[in-house]
């Protein structure tokens, strides 16, 4: 037999509806909501701000699309003492949900959500996540802005961008910028670009570092931007300082585009880098417009190329490791609506700017293959909540 929810939705203020999840079932299937308004009298109750107190029931999602029928001017959602699952996919992209003291699982969206205080978020595939406070944030596929000194463990393809004194651990291919971080820590294949900070680097990951002091541990790399890094590299014998870039594993900012391949793992085929390219459903650029420019597998092309090192962006036609094309259109829509092409271009013909995180441009390319669907590269988190009391 169905069991019921009931919710009774108290206006406690102007356009402000506070739900108390301690007034609650236990065990439901399908659930409705009732409201009762401290409104004026002949006057229609316009809510846009619902705050969430108290427990939720573990494991469950709350469905917001009932919600946002019944409250069409809805635009803040407060979740505050709480601890509950929400799907994107059920929310308008307008709306804004602000974490308090609480643990919430979120997945698929792309509405601002703002983590406060001591809260902890699980997020998959979420685009705009911001944490202040003593936040804490475990990300699978996610971009994610922080303040204060909060911590972030990202997996998948996450983009961290911090001016805080963050701590931070990565995991696969996720990415992060970060000034004056407390402590940033890479695994895999992961990277950081780091400013007045301390880094710890596993696995084959990388770090820019810039007035930092990094530590690099089996096949890690670092690039330095000025002599003022400092560079502990693991040996067989022991931990040495490096404060030049005589290490193997240590380059300088500015590479060539043999150094390019080596910092980036490129594999070079007869003088040919084999890199990607990120183009729409119509087969044309996915970030700039080209006028009258297609691309299809097999042919070549060319065009003139910049060749000033200190243009990050200038005209030419673009490429980047793999990894690096996903997170860039990722942060316009997770999605199937781009598609990767496989590329050749010829190391005689590649600019590499100063400083890149990846990308490069070149006056020649060859398109080899499309690359199937990407779904399968997109990573998740468990809906699960760990062992954590608020």
């Amino acid at each position: 037999m169905t069991q019921h929810m009931r919710y009774d939705l108290l206006k406690t203020e102007p356009n402000w509806m506070c739900i108390d999840s301690e007034k609650r079932a236990k065990d439901f299937n399908d659930w409705y909501l009732t409201a009762q308004f401290r409104a004026r009298p002949h006057k229609e109750p316009r809510v846009t701000v619902l705050e969430i107190v108290g427990p939720y029931l573990d494991g469950h999602f709350f469905a917001l699309s009932p919600l946002q029928r019944i409250l069409p001017d809805l635009g803040t959602i407060i979740i505050r003492d709480s601890k509950l699952h929400l799907s994107g996919s059920s929310m308008s992209p307008y709306l804004e949900i602000r974490v308090l003291h609480s643990i919430v699982s979120i997945k698929d969206s792309i509405n601002w959500i703002a983590a406060e205080e001591e809260s902890l978020l699980l997020a998959s595939r979420c685009s705009h996540i911001n944490l202040s406070g003593h936040a804490h944030c475990v990300a699978a596929d996610c971009s994610i802005f922080t303040r204060g000194a909060c911590s972030v463990e990202a997996h998948g393809l996450t983009r961290i961008d911090s001016w805080s004194s963050v701590r931070a651990r990565l995991f696969d291919s996720s990415t992060c910028h970060a000034d004056s971080p407390e402590l940033v820590e890479l695994h895999d294949t992961s990277s950081a670009r780091v400013l007045c900070g301390t880094v710890h680097a596993y696995d084959n990951s990388r770090v820019l570092a810039d007035r930092s002091t990094v530590y690099l541990h089996g096949a890690a790399k670092a690039r330095l931007f000025d002599e003022e890094c400092t560079v502990h590299v693991d040996t067989t014998t022991g931990t040495t300082t490096n404060t030049t870039i005589n290490n193997e594993n240590v380059f300088p900012a500015a590479l060539t585009p043999e150094q390019y391949c080596k910092w980036f793992g490129v594999q070079v085929r007869d003088g040919h880098a084999i890199l990607y390219k990120v183009v729409g459903l119509d087969n044309t650029p996915y970030f700039y417009s080209a006028a009258g420019v297609t691309y299809e597998v097999g042919k070549e092309y060319t065009t003139g190329v910049d060749k000033n090192i200190h243009e990050d962006c200038s005209y030419g036609i673009h490429a980047a490791p793999l990894s690096v094309c996903l997170q860039m259109a990722g942060e316009l829509q997770w999605g199937t609506e781009f598609k990767v092409y496989e590329v050749s271009i010829p190391l005689d013909s590649m600019v590499v700017p100063y400083g890149t995180e990846g990308k490069v441009r070149t006056s020649r390319m060859k398109v080899l293959r499309e690359l199937p669907p990407l779904s399968s590269l997109m990573t998740k988190i468990p809906d699960t909540f760990p062992d954590v009391h608020v």
